[in-house]
């Protein structure tokens, strides 16, 4: 699950919680609440608050949104489970 989001909404929050909150700006959400952020104009990467850490998903919103068709970029990032097509179908 990802829900597009308001930047503005959630901006002071990632400046606030997160290293490289100055240069990211948020674009998603997910079912988890970790954010989806997209960096320098360039990155796209992910909060994962949960967890307390953070990653690169994609060098570029093509390439990410190309990962998303991608069982396992899903299953690492995402942590879709092996029932997944079960509960969307």
């Amino acid at each position: 699950y990802l829900k597009l989001i308001n930047p503005e909404e959630y901006q002071e929050l990632i400046v606030d919680t997160y290293f490289r909150g100055d240069v990211s700006i948020p674009i998603f959400a997910t079912a988890f609440g970790d954010i989806i952020t997209f960096e320098e104009s360039q990155y796209i990467g992910i909060i994962k608050y949960k967890n307390g850490s953070f990653g690169m998903l994609a060098n570029g919103f093509n390439r990410f949104m190309s990962n998303m068709s991608d069982d396992y970029f899903l299953k690492k990032y995402f942590e879709r489970g092996d029932n997944f097509g079960a509960c969307v179908s």
